[in-house]
């Protein structure tokens, strides 16, 4: 660098409304997981089974979002 210029930012990537999408899917999953979570920590043991399902039904979906923008 010359004269302590600053590298230039590299350019943001083009709008991609299916990409962002799947953003938007798996942020609304994060939180829907915490919440989940949450809940577990609180529920009485015979709903634990259920949340417990949710839970992992949840944390897959997550996976498969994060696979998907992976590629």
């Amino acid at each position: 660098l010359i004269n302590n210029e600053r590298p230039s930012d590299p350019p943001e990537p083009a709008p991609d409304p299916a990409r962002d999408g799947l953003f938007d899917a798996l942020d609304t999953l994060r939180h829907e997981g915490f919440a989940l979570q949450n809940r577990l920590l609180r529920a009485p043991p015979h709903a634990c089974v259920r949340l417990k399902r949710l839970l992992r039904e949840n944390k897959a979906a997550q996976e498969a979002l994060r696979h998907d923008l992976s590629i």
